[in-house]
């Protein structure tokens, strides 16, 4: 039957159209709008929550650790660091990507609904952090290990660029109170929210003051069985497990 009888339409389904010829044939029609509306509805979550984790130690060490924790409470995680980019354990490329590329390896998967990303001092450099703002940073010390390599002249220059993770943390801010460099980024951040980490017995001036006055941070306490990583917030400590 003819399709003037029977109301069907012919549709070409193409992987891959082109836009082109659309607009051409009227050049007041947005053409990419609809195409974008239907991808991203209005007021759809576009967003995946960000962790990013930088430092001279135990970046790597964090990161797993981070998103095996998101893993076991059901979360399926996107993870970055110098030995390759995982969704959930599975390693999807291999090598250092602890920047830019592996960022961009994890967004562009589907699968993931959160992401832990390992941000090291030569990937900021060379391609910038991957991101515009994160949910959460951590910068766990400023070492002295790389002056002298990619024109890092000092202390205070690795300061800065290991700040920049600092800068773009929007809900928490995880920072080393032992490091005065680290304590130095708080004044620079715009974060909600400051979260204090030291392993001084008396917990350090800066963490026990913050600490005082109901802020977060973890600390070692005294236990019957030896010291207790322990969670402060709002005035009250909870022991955590053994350290």
């Amino acid at each position: 039957r003819s399709f003037r009888e029977n109301g069907a339409v012919v549709l070409e389904v193409n992987s891959s159209p082109g836009l082109r010829p659309h607009w051409l044939g009227d050049e007041t029609r947005d053409v990419i709008g609809p195409i974008l509306d239907s991808i991203y509805p209005s007021c759809a979550p576009s967003r995946v929550p960000i962790a990013t984790v930088t430092g001279t130690n135990g970046k790597t060490t964090t990161t797993r650790m981070t998103a095996r924790i998101l893993e076991q409470a059901g979360h399926t995680v996107g993870f970055t660091s110098t030995d390759g980019a995982y969704i959930n354990r599975e390693r999807i490329v291999e090598g250092d990507v602890a920047g830019n590329r592996g960022a961009r390896v994890i967004f562009q998967n589907p699968e993931i609904d959160m992401a832990v990303l390992e941000t090291a001092r030569r990937g900021i450099i060379t391609s910038g952090l991957g991101f515009d703002w994160c949910d959460v940073g951590a910068v766990l010390d400023v070492d002295d290990d790389h002056i002298g390599t990619d024109g890092i002249r000092d202390i205070e220059d690795l300061a800065r660029i290991r700040g920049l993770v600092a800068r773009a943390a929007r809900k928490f801010l995880v920072l080393n109170a032992d490091d005065e460099h680290c304590v130095a980024m708080a004044a620079e951040s715009k974060v909600e929210r400051v979260c204090y980490v030291t392993a001084a017995p008396d917990h350090g001036p800066v963490a026990a003051q913050h600490i005082a006055s109901g802020g977060m941070a973890i600390t070692l306490r005294p236990g019957d069985g030896g010291p207790m990583i322990a969670f402060h917030d709002g005035g009250q400590a909870v022991d955590i497990l053994p350290a």
